[in-house]
């Protein structure tokens, strides 16, 4: 089943969807589904699915030359999920064009406030917290705790991902100890959960 799956992504897809590892990835991840309109931008890719009645996308992210699902879920999928998983707006445009006036303003409201203090700041982090999130949302969820308190990023993309967020501010004196309690319990909690399930 995985190679008739593999032999049909290589037969209808474009040659950038092509890659190996990413092929892999998509086959290892939407294992059951057909997978159809792959398009890859930059280290994003992006794919519609069906499986039985049901139907959905998934959205992919490469860091090195390893893909991994970022996350995937019945339904459409529009810019607004796309910018709140950091994809870049370019990235976005292409592999999601013609951006009507209701989700530029969807993409201006999601990127207004930060994503996951709802879960962060209320209480100290379980596993049942995390499992449904993929490594790219808990790296983000950590990371999004340091942003709060203005940490300069060096990783490009996180840097890119944060500098898009008009509530971040970067502070050059930062320090850790900025966080509070909870805050440095809940980074260090997902940074362990992180390794312990490889979600990396």
């Amino acid at each position: 089943m995985k190679r008739v799956l593999l032999i049909l992504l290589m037969l209808v897809l474009p040659a950038q969807a092509q890659d190996p590892a990413l092929q892999n990835a998509v086959s290892k991840a939407l294992a059951g589904r057909t997978v159809s309109e792959l398009k890859v931008s930059g280290n994003w890719a992006v794919c519609q699915w069906e499986m039985s009645e049901a139907g959905g996308m998934a959205l992919f992210h490469r860091t090195g030359k390893k893909w991994e699902l970022a996350q995937s879920g019945g339904g459409a999928m529009g810019q607004g999920e796309l910018a709140i998983l950091g994809v870049p707006p370019k990235d976005r445009e292409r592999l999601m064009p013609a951006l009507g006036a209701e989700e530029k303003a969807r993409v201006a409201e999601v990127l207004r406030e930060p994503q996951w203090t709802w879960l962060t700041r209320k209480k100290r982090l379980t596993d049942e917290d995390l499992e449904y999130y993929t490594a790219w949302e808990l790296t983000l969820i950590r990371n999004e705790i340091f942003a709060l308190h203005g940490r300069p990023f060096t990783d490009p993309e996180l840097k890119a991902y944060f500098q898009e967020r008009p509530w971040y501010k970067v502070r050059p004196g930062f320090k850790e100890s900025d966080l509070s309690e909870l805050e440095r319990s809940n980074v260090s909690f997902i940074s362990s959960y992180q390794k312990r399930t490889g979600k990396i």
